[in-house]
């Protein structure tokens, strides 16, 4: 895959160019999805932290590394959980995100999710029971 390929697909995870994501992959036989840029992040990590669920379910087809992490530590969970991305906090969980991972800092997706207040991308991310313990 050439340099040029790489750059198209990760530019076009972040900007939501499903157009894009689909010609490199289906059309050009793009099947390496799991590339990095210069922070680390995958198309994975940049389609999730950009809120474009389409290409988070595509990628996730073709086999993107889910719990992939960037320079930082960060995966697609946290940056979907920060941003309140419910959907694609769904979509990642069930393709298998670990929900305790950590960042370099020690943080995780539901520490993110909860300081920006997004508590139903939070509820996704505990069971029930010990969701109900915290509320009350």
């Amino acid at each position: 895959m050439g340099v040029s390929a790489s750059k198209g697909l990760l530019r076009a995870a972040a900007s939501g160019d499903t157009f894009t994501i689909h010609k490199l992959v289906e059309q050009r036989g793009f099947i390496r999805v799991d590339v990095t840029n210069s922070e680390g992040s995958t198309s994975l990590i940049l389609a999730s932290g950009n809120g474009h669920s389409e290409i988070v379910t595509f990628l996730l087809k073709q086999n993107a590394y889910v719990n992939s992490a960037n320079n930082k530590g960060l995966t697609s969970l946290m940056y979907a959980s920060y941003h309140g991305y419910s959907v694609i906090v769904g979509l990642l969980i069930a393709a298998g995100a670990d929900l305790d991972s950590v960042d370099k800092d020690g943080s995780t997706s539901l520490m993110f999710a909860c300081w920006q207040g997004h508590l139903d991308v939070s509820e996704d991310q505990l069971p029930s029971v010990y969701l109900w313990t915290v509320i009350v």
